[in-house]
């Protein structure tokens, strides 16, 4: 094939837009040598490549690995492939020869039918590409999300939950309900969902909880019994790490009361926190 599609959707892919010039040109150049491959987005053999590009084989290798780091395209095996080739470059023209010869095969058939044929067929082509472009562009905005989502962990598994939850239907609602966590004192506490979490229990639905936004009081409720109380500490060792290094004057309840909501709340704690904790509460250690 001697072309493929360039969206302008690219100029809001921040994947491709953190790319250096010279990387980004690397880049077109193997979306061309895709094309010209024909095999669903796979790269040649490294030699042929190289000489489509006129470059050494190490000089190549060391381009190819940066382009996967950066999740543009994918090794598999002993060869690479572009990533989501066949989400973006779908092959709209395969059934051109057989349509062909149908179409002449019904205007001898029934020639006072021809545009009625044809009409129909231009129909059906026009909802498929629709139904295509909506697939891709929804698709595309997981990049979107991605970026935006502070919890950077299970990538692959929340792009699988991304296409199997959202719609074009509902996608504005998800960026809309993002927003929302976006400002909540839970997310500014460094307390976040796993992702793929996020997106199967449909949690763009909601508010973030009421009384993690200081609506709620535990004023003469003793402070190991406070729920509270492992929530504002979990936040002290978000904002500052150090304090994991430091002596911890808990009380015994108060100590159990954090490890308990560390532990049930785990998968939504960030990375970092995480590790902090760890070092906090050596009873985590095998979580």
């Amino acid at each position: 094939m001697d072309w493929f599609r360039f969206y302008t959707r690219a100029l809001d892919n921040a994947k491709i837009q953190k790319l250096s010039p010279t990387l980004f040109k690397d880049w077109v150049n193997v979306m061309c040598i895709a094309a010209e491959n024909e095999k669903d987005g796979e790269l040649p053999d490294i030699d042929r490549y190289c000489f489509r590009v006129r470059i050494s084989k190490a000089k190549a290798m060391r381009k190819l690995k940066s382009l996967v780091d950066s999740g543009l395209i994918d090794r598999v095996g002993d060869h690479f492939q572009v990533h989501d080739w066949k989400d973006w470059q779908y092959n709209s023209d395969t059934s051109t020869e057989r349509v062909r010869k149908h179409r002449a095969k019904k205007r001898q058939e029934h020639p006072g039918n021809v545009s009625v044929e044809r009409s129909r067929n231009a129909i059906e082509q026009n909802r498929t590409e629709q139904n295509r472009t909506e697939g891709a562009r929804e698709t595309f905005r997981f990049e979107e999300f991605w970026e935006r989502y502070p919890n950077k962990v299970g990538r692959d598994k929340a792009y699988r939950m991304w296409l199997s939850v959202i719609t074009a239907a509902n996608v504005a609602e998800v960026f809309a309900g993002l927003e929302r966590w976006e400002k909540s004192e839970r997310w500014n506490r460094k307390i976040y969902h796993d992702p793929v979490n996020w997106l199967n229990e449909k949690l763009w639905e909601d508010s973030p909880p009421a009384e993690e936004a200081g609506q709620s009081s535990s004023a003469g409720v003793p402070e190991w019994q406070s729920p509270p109380y492992p929530v504002r500490h979990l936040a002290a060792l978000a904002r500052d790490p150090e304090l994991a290094n430091q002596q911890n004057n808990e009380s015994p309840r108060a100590r159990a009361a954090v490890i308990a909501h560390a532990r049930e709340n785990w998968d939504e704690l960030s990375p970092e926190l995480q590790a902090t904790v760890k070092r906090a509460y050596s009873e985590l250690e095998d979580v």
